[in-house]
C-alpha cells in the first residue's frame, strides 16, 4: 500500500512537471531548412511553382506509399491546388501568392484542422548558385499536448524538408539552363517585308528567298537596313501553313512595291528571349517566353517576331547563332 502511494506521488509530480514545462513550451513553431543549388533561380522556381513537378522530388510520398495526388486550377501560380489522399490523412495545398523567381506562398489544409497552415519558399540567386529556403509555420498549438507534439513535429519535419531539398537539388542541377528572358519597352519602328506562308519544314527556304528579295529591293532604292532580318508570325499551326511577314527593318516608314510592303511595329512592352542555336529549336524559346508571361501575369498583345542577329553566312557554328525573340505583351 505504501509502495502504491509512493508511485502515485511520483506520477502526480511528473504530471505537474509536464504541465508546468508544457506551459513554457512555444505555442507557435517554425520549420525551416535551406540548401544551395548550383543553378539559376528560374529553374528551381518552376519545379516548385508548377505543382505537377513536385512528383520529381517530393519527400512526402516516401513517408506514406498510399499517398496519391490530384491537381486542380491552373498548372502553376496563384490558384493552383494540389490535393492528396493517404492512409495517414488527406489534405491540400494552394498557391496564394507568387513573386516570380523570388518567393512562393502556399496555404496548407490538413484534414480535421480548421486553420490553414502557411508555407513559404524563397529563392535567393547569387551568381551561379541559388539559396533555396523552405519554411512552414504552425500557430496556436493547444496546451499542453499539442505543444509537446510540436517539439517532435519540428524535429521530424526538418529532416523531411531537408530530404526534399536534397532531391530537388539533384533534379535541378541536371536540368539544362533556360533562355534569358526579360521585359523591355520597345519604341515604334518600321520595316519592309513580304507577306507569305509556308509549312513548318519549308520556312527556312522561304526565309532565304524572301530576305534576299527584300534586300535586293532596298539596294535598288538605296535604302539602308537598320538591323537584322526578321520574321513576324501572324499565325502558326504545325498542321497548316504558317502566315508570316519576312523582311528587314528601316529607319522610317517607306513605300513598298508589289509584294514588298511596309510594316509597323508599335511601341510597347515586349518579353524578349535570346536563343542561341539552330533555327529549328527556336520553338523552345517561344515556349519559355510564354511560360514567363504566364508566371508574370502578362498577356500577348500582338504577333511575336524573331530577329536573326547572327549571319549564318559568316558564322558556321550554329551554337553561336543568336536569334532574339519578341512577344508584345500587356
Amino acid at each position: 500500500m505504501k509502495t502504491l502511494k509512493v508511485i502515485g506521488i511520483i506520477l502526480l509530480v511528473l504530471l505537474v512537471l509536464l504541465l508546468i514545462v508544457g506551459f513554457f513550451l512555444p505555442k507557435d513553431i517554425r520549420v525551416q531548412q535551406s540548401v544551395s543549388i548550383e543553378t539559376k533561380a528560374n529553374i528551381i522556381y518552376k519545379q516548385v511553382n508548377i505543382l505537377n513537378n513536385w512528383q520529381n522530388w517530393t519527400p512526402f510520398t516516401s513517408l506514406d506509399e498510399s499517398m496519391s495526388y490530384t491537381n486542380e486550377g491552373p498548372k502553376m501560380g496563384v490558384g493552383a491546388i494540389q490535393k492528396w489522399t493517404a492512409e495517414s490523412g488527406n489534405g491540400a495545398m494552394e498557391i496564394v501568392e507568387t513573386l516570380p523567381y523570388t518567393q512562393i506562398h502556399f496555404l496548407l489544409d490538413f484534414e480535421g484542422e480548421e486553420e490553414r497552415t502557411p508555407m513559404y519558399w524563397t529563392f535567393n540567386e547569387d551568381g551561379d548558385f541559388t539559396m533555396v529556403t523552405w519554411v512552414m509555420e504552425v500557430a496556436d498549438l493547444s496546451y499542453p499536448l499539442e505543444r509537446y507534439q510540436g517539439l517532435f513535429m519540428k524535429s521530424f519535419m526538418k529532416k523531411v524538408f531537408m530530404d526534399g531539398l536534397t532531391d530537388l537539388k539533384i533534379v535541378c542541377e541536371t536540368l539544362p539552363a533556360l533562355p534569358s528572358i526579360k521585359l523591355e519597352k520597345m519604341d515604334e519602328f518600321y520595316g519592309l517585308a513580304i507577306y507569305d506562308s509556308a509549312y513548318y519544314d519549308k520556312i527556312a527556304d522561304k526565309m532565304g528567298a524572301s530576305f534576299g528579295e527584300v534586300m535586293a529591293y532596298l539596294n535598288k532604292q538605296k535604302i539602308q537596313p537598320t538591323g537584322a532580318p526578321f520574321t513576324v508570325y501572324q499565325s502558326w499551326d504545325i498542321e497548316k501553313p504558317f502566315l508570316m511577314n519576312l523582311g528587314l527593318p528601316v529607319s522610317e516608314l517607306k513605300k513598298g512595291k508589289g509584294r514588298i510592303q511596309p510594316i509597323t511595329f508599335k511601341a510597347g512592352d515586349v518579353a524578349v528571349g535570346c536563343h542561341y542555336g539552330s533555327y529549328d529549336k527556336t520553338g523552345d524559346t517561344h515556349m519559355a517566353i510564354m511560360e514567363y508571361m504566364e508566371e508574370h501575369g502578362l498577356e500577348a498583345n500582338g504577333a511575336p517576331w524573331e530577329s536573326y542577329v547572327t549571319d549564318p553566312g559568316s558564322e558556321s557554328d550554329t551554337s553561336k547563332w543568336l536569334t532574339k525573340i519578341y512577344w508584345p505583351v500587356k
